[in-house]
């Protein structure tokens, strides 16, 4: 396709929406799973008890609590959310109210965990409820715990394994790049959400503005790293070999679970590597999204090697989509410019 140069620098190559595998121009071709929901081999207790607590008076002090049962751990900022050593007896710790020990107020209910405190709140796992009743005549003790859910002993990661991440989703609003032939060569170079400028000297410069807003919405805090890249190759069979177009990143920390948060903007940017921008525009190409992260009770969003972690890969639709009178057209008509994944 060609373009006048000293207009603007092309069209914006659009994305599917679609969240089936429709062929080469659809988003969607892979199974839109997270990694991190975990499905096998997990030891954790799941019949109510602890075991492992002795009262070792080489262990000093509050210290002696975490001796076997220690909190989950920390790597996020420094001097927040760290844990509070329990009070009471290693038998009978303040922060579980056990069945059978003591308690001072009949008919009184409290929350009551009976499994390891690297779980307690995290994932599925919830704590029960223990009633204060008389044991005999004249003492008082928590009764049974009821209502708790521990860790599935299968599980290995997420949700049903009581860890604190198990899914994030990034949603990025502009994936569209603007493409320019002239001379015999190719360019690309970033939109400015969706909209290309126009240039008078070749090669592009980095347009100005931002390339993309971007939100991120994860089940647990921590920091993350996720990168956009365009590469020359068949989406669906992607290769390491693939050369890759352009590649930008944004970071920043996650504090609060659960939100969409706003994340640092894409750059803008412009394609240096001309010969794989010529390879991409004959032979097609495709987008994919990244992340590398870790939470802040230290658990590794990665590729289980401590490298990124390729969560979506997307095709992009022809270039004739560009022209709004194709819009109809079946390879069209679900084109977007942004889209998001599940990671």
């Amino acid at each position: 396709m060609q373009h006048s140069f000293g207009r603007k620098i092309g069209v914006s190559l659009l994305t599917s929406a679609l969240s089936v595998c429709l062929g080469a121009h659809f988003v969607g071709c892979d199974s839109g799973e997270s990694r991190f929901t975990g499905d096998a081999g997990i030891e954790s207790p799941n019949d109510g008890s602890l075991g492992g607590f002795t009262d070792d008076a080489t262990v000093p002090g509050a210290d002696a609590f975490w001796a076997s049962d220690p909190p989950p751990k920390w790597c996020g900022p420094d001097g927040s959310a760290q844990p509070v050593a329990p009070t009471g007896t290693l038998d009978c710790p303040s922060d579980k109210n056990r069945e059978g020990c003591e308690c001072t107020k009949e008919g009184e209910q409290v929350a009551c965990w009976p499994g390891l405190r690297k779980n307690r709140g995290l994932g599925m796992c919830k704590d029960g409820v223990a009633t204060c009743t008389y044991k005999n005549e004249t003492s008082l003790a928590w009764g049974p715990c009821k209502g708790y859910v521990l860790p599935d002993p299968k599980a290995t990661a997420g949700k049903r394994a009581c860890m604190c991440f198990s899914e994030g989703e990034w949603s990025v609003k502009n994936t569209s790049p603007c493409v320019l032939v002239a001379d015999g060569k190719v360019y690309m170079a970033s939109s400015s959400n969706g909209t290309c400028e126009s240039v008078t000297t070749l090669p592009p410069p980095v347009p100005k503005g931002v390339f993309s807003e971007d939100t991120l919405q994860v089940d647990c805090e921590g920091h993350f790293k996720l990168a956009f890249a365009i590469k020359a190759g068949d989406v669906a069979n992607p290769k390491s070999t693939d050369c890759t177009v352009m590649k930008v990143t944004t970071e920043a920390d996650y504090p609060t679970k659960n939100q969409v948060k706003k994340f640092p903007d894409l750059p803008p940017w412009s394609a240096t590597d001309l010969a794989c921008t010529k390879k991409y525009y004959e032979t097609g190409g495709y987008g994919e999204f990244s992340v590398v992260g870790k939470s802040w009770l230290c658990e590794n969003i990665d590729n289980g090697s401590g490298g990124e972690y390729v969560f979506q890969r997307f095709a992009y639709c022809p270039m004739k989509c560009a022209d709004p009178a194709n819009k109809s057209l079946p390879e069209c008509v679900s084109c977007t410019s942004g889209l998001s994944g599940k990671f």
